[in-house]
């Protein structure tokens, strides 16, 4: 059983998080050979206060 944690920005709508997750949830099914039910995808949302690239901050400033 998958389980895929994805880590974004804050922001994403619902309907990207859906599109997301049955583009997941179908590679694993067409490369890994997983039943979709067996599939889960976990989302977390990250403030840009706290999400740092090459130790600079994504916030807005």
């Amino acid at each position: 059983m998958p389980i895929v944690k994805i880590e974004l920005l804050e922001g994403r709508s619902d309907e990207v998080k859906d599109r997301l997750a049955q583009a997941v949830t179908e590679a694993f099914t067409e490369i890994a050979g997983t039943p979709p039910d067996a599939t889960t995808v976990v989302f977390v949302d990250v403030s840009p206060a706290n999400w740092f690239v090459a130790g600079k901050s994504m916030r807005k400033t």
